[in-house]
């Protein structure tokens, strides 16, 4: 157990290229290790971008939020807590 973890709650948005752009250099930038983890939630997302294997082959944890149909930060937030 990590002894911190930072959650980052994102959705992958067609309208919203730049979210994806940046995603991906937070997951390349951010180093998880045993005292310290990322937990990138994704919530709802309208485009499929695979962003799981991405996440986890940095050593980060991925979740995804499948009951949403229109994203909530605070949602992922939430299930990022239940992991930390």
């Amino acid at each position: 157990m990590a002894d911190l973890s930072v959650i980052i709650p994102f959705g992958i948005s067609k309208e919203r290229s730049f979210i994806k752009d940046r995603l991906l250099q937070k997951i390349d930038f951010f180093k998880s290790d045993e005292r310290l983890e990322f937990i990138f939630v994704e919530g709802f997302s309208s485009e499929n971008f695979d962003t799981k294997t991405k996440i986890e082959q940095k050593g980060h944890i991925y979740l995804k939020d499948e009951k949403q149909n229109s994203f909530s930060q605070g949602a992922c937030r939430n299930l990022g807590a239940l992991k930390a």
